[in-house]
């Protein structure tokens, strides 16, 4: 799982900074790594170079990876970055609609 730790949705690559919902997480410390530092170690040689170029956009020190899924239990919220309406958790969600 990608994520990043800035809110702003420049900070991802031009193909997700265009995505409506932004979901924050809490995960534990330990398993969110680095992306950059995680990437030269795990993947091909030249591809994390060419991840991280200017030509993807975004910010790649903002980003972090997850070596698993994210189950909706570690989700803090959920909104919806066009109208501003909160998404998760079910309850914030049910208030708006009411």
């Amino acid at each position: 799982m990608h994520l990043s730790i800035s809110p702003d949705p420049a900070s991802l690559p031009e193909k997700f900074g265009a995505l409506p919902i932004r979901i924050t997480v809490k995960v534990p410390d330990a398993e969110a790594h680095r992306w950059v530092p995680w990437a030269w170690r795990r993947l091909p040689p030249g591809a994390a170079e060419t991840l991280t170029s200017t030509r993807f956009g975004g910010d790649p020190g903002a980003w972090y990876i997850i070596e698993r899924s994210l189950p909706a239990a570690e989700w803090v919220e959920a909104v919806d970055l066009v109208s501003r309406v909160p998404l998760w958790p079910p309850s914030a969600a049910e208030a708006v609609t009411a």
